[in-house]
């Protein structure tokens, strides 16, 4: 497909939601910026670390989540009874974890600033389900890969593709470039499988990327 049907097959009387789309990974990325900022300013405090971390994910994710309910053209629907959508979850956490031991030899030495949670195991689950798992999923698969869907029209096969690479130029602002190429091929993997997968939901997704960064992370002190 060449760069002029590529074109056609973009909704563009939804200009003004791709723009918006642009303006949001811009400010993403720019977010995460501060987030990197402010985490090594209150790295020194390890009690309130946790409480800052959270109030800096809440911070970064709310322009996006606003500008999803507002203007946003894609909108995901969750159904908690699918039991299908949690096991596809697990399951998609065994190619990721395989991936990491094939192609991200350093990648658990990216870990080794978590041992300010001194082990509470509790705070890893937490934090790694809820304020890494479901913030990225929701930005990068949920709206990110669900607005491409819709403003690429026949072209919507992309849409994971290129929310992959915003997924995984994201982790160079406090990761390498070789976490740049893993989360990229992460982001493909969650990316097509919600993208192909009937069952696989955001839920599964959430699960799949949960399960493994606490995997990691619990990992990197055993």
């Amino acid at each position: 497909m060449g760069l002029k049907d590529l074109n056609k097959n973009i909704e563009i009387k939804n200009e003004k939601n791709i723009k918006i789309l642009i303006l949001m990974i811009v400010i993403n990325h720019l977010s995460l910026y501060l987030y990197d900022i402010t985490d090594r300013l209150i790295h020194m405090w390890p009690w309130p670390y946790n409480f800052a971390t959270a109030g800096m994910v809440i911070v970064t994710t709310l322009p996006i989540l606003i500008v999803y309910f507002k203007f946003g053209l894609y909108k995901e629907s969750v159904n908690f009874k699918n039991w299908k959508q949690y096991v596809i979850g697990i399951i998609l956490a065994v190619p990721i974890w395989l991936l990491s031991l094939i192609s991200y030899t350093d990648i658990f030495a990216d870990f080794s600033d978590y041992a300010r949670y001194d082990g509470d195991i509790l705070w890893y689950f937490f934090y790694y389900f809820i304020f890494v798992a479901l913030v990225e999923e929701f930005i990068y698969r949920v709206y990110m890969q669900g607005e491409l869907t819709v403003l690429l029209g026949k072209a919507k096969w992309l849409a994971p593709l290129l929310a992959s690479i915003v997924f995984g130029f994201a982790h160079i602002v406090q990761g390498s470039m070789e976490q740049v190429i893993f989360t990229f091929f992460m982001g493909l993997v969650l990316g097509y499988a919600k993208y192909f997968i009937k069952d696989c939901t955001f839920i599964s997704v959430i699960i799949a990327h949960g399960l493994y960064d606490f995997w990691l992370a619990v990992s990197a002190f055993i």
